[in-house]
């Protein structure tokens, strides 16, 4: 369980700051009135590779969250709970958990009709907040399974080797293709029994001389 620490709001501000100022503006004031609808809640922070969500609720616990803000590089969206009835459909979004509504600006939770779902969702949590004068923020890293990793950088030696190896062109005999359907090099497997027997020379194709028998001779008395 993560510890809120005086340095959690310094933290969240920082986060904030790779976002676009208009961003920025539109988060601090949307915050500011949520607060104000869902006073003395836990604010859980949760920091992404391209975003940051940060969610209110009872507890520090992010699924327990009442709604949650999502600011992204180029918008802001309030998140409800999907089984939340939305009778004006003003809630987006195919999740299997979530919807969203989009913020133009900060008034638009204003409108009558986000503010009667805030404060459906607010009753439908049951959840009564301690009146104190202090909001505890807790700075979370994301689950493991949303973070992406990059691809390490190739270093100039295994991109010659790479290169070098596309470029060398093997002969037929010696390519065949893994069940990957990577080619690889195979050594020759021929046996000396295997090689083609040498030509003989014609000397030797010549046919053999037979030989005679000596003749016997017979002297007459």
């Amino acid at each position: 369980m993560s510890v809120p620490t005086p340095s959690s709001d310094a933290h969240f501000i920082a986060l904030l700051s790779r976002f676009p100022a208009d961003i920025v503006a539109l988060v601090e004031q949307s915050l500011s009135k949520l607060r104000h609808v869902i006073p003395y809640s836990h604010e859980v922070i949760y920091e992404y590779a391209h975003s940051i969500v940060a969610s209110l609720g009872m507890s520090e616990k992010g699924y327990e969250a009442i709604v949650a803000l999502a600011i992204l590089p180029d918008a802001v969206k309030l998140y409800f709970d999907r089984s939340l009835p939305d009778p004006k459909r003003l809630l987006e979004g195919s999740g299997s958990k979530v919807r969203s509504v989009m913020l133009g600006t900060a008034s638009d939770l204003d409108d009558a009709d986000i503010k009667a779902l805030i404060a459906a969702a607010l009753e439908r949590s049951g959840a009564s907040f301690p009146r104190t004068d202090s909001i505890r923020t807790v700075i979370k890293a994301a689950p493991k399974k949303s973070r992406t990793k990059e691809p390490k950088p190739q270093t100039k030696k295994s991109q010659m080797s790479t290169a070098q190896a596309k470029s060398v062109k093997l002969p037929a005999a010696q390519r065949t293709k893994t069940a990957k359907g990577k080619t690889q090099q195979v050594k020759s497997q021929t046996s000396a029994a295997q090689k083609p027997k040498a030509r003989k020379s014609e000397a030797q194709n010549a046919p053999k001389p037979k030989a005679q028998k000596p003749k016997k001779i017979t002297r007459r008395a």
